[in-house]
């Protein structure tokens, strides 16, 4: 039986053909993105109140983590200015050489402030770096808070002198109470027990945020 010859398509066939290929398949690509498409907005359309009560409780949840975290942030900060709460800082006493800043404390305590500390009364004293300073300040803890304040609430008898006592606070608590010194001057605005206040129109308010300065 005679074999029939194949047919050869010619150059501008071939490139005609694939063409048509290519359409189709473009053509079937598109139909498939509308047909994605349409169905995306119905399902949508169908589900527009669920989506939204779920955008809505998403939008809670994360403003229960924000909550959180400042919870967590706050009670840390509390935390550190607590642990601080038999410390003070001593600021303007000359350095010495070879200088035992426990007996540094205890002779100010004794010839500034008329109090008796036993060396047994002061947990651990150090320098502390200070910029720009010429004496750097002394951070002295005391070994109960009672002790503390004893030295700290006859800091005023170091009027005139330049020593000055401050509380151990947090670089949060410090930070606070320096702007509501700008804000409301030295004498209306100072730190105890590790909180900052204010005195305003013969009131005496607690200032926990820079909002609260306002």
């Amino acid at each position: 039986m005679p074999v029939e010859p194949r047919t050869t398509r010619s150059t501008a066939e071939n490139e005609a053909f694939i063409k048509k290929v290519v359409e189709k398949v473009l053509t079937s690509y598109t139909l498939m993105n509308e047909l994605i498409a349409k169905i995306r907005t119905e399902i949508i359309s169908e589900h527009k109140e669920e989506i939204k009560i779920l955008n809505t409780k998403v939008e809670q949840l994360e403003q229960v983590l924000k909550s959180a975290k400042d919870e967590a942030k706050k009670a840390s900060l509390d935390l550190e200015q607590y642990s601080r709460r038999n410390s003070i800082r001593i600021f303007g006493v000359p350095e010495r050489d070879n200088e035992d800043t426990n007996e540094v404390v205890i002779d100010l305590c004794k010839n500034k402030l008329n109090l008796d500390i036993p060396s047994d009364k002061i947990d651990c004293s150090h320098r502390r770096r200070a910029k720009e300073s010429n004496h750097r300040p002394i951070l002295v803890k005391f070994i109960s808070r009672d002790k503390k304040k004893s030295v700290y609430n006859n800091k005023k008898k170091l009027k005139g002198t330049k020593i000055v006592i401050k509380e151990d606070l947090t670089a949060s608590n410090n930070q606070l109470l320096k702007e509501a010194v700008k804000k409301y001057g030295g004498k209306s605005a100072w730190s105890n027990d590790g909180k900052i206040f204010i005195k305003v129109h013969n009131k005496i308010k607690l200032i926990k945020n820079l909002s609260d300065l306002a």
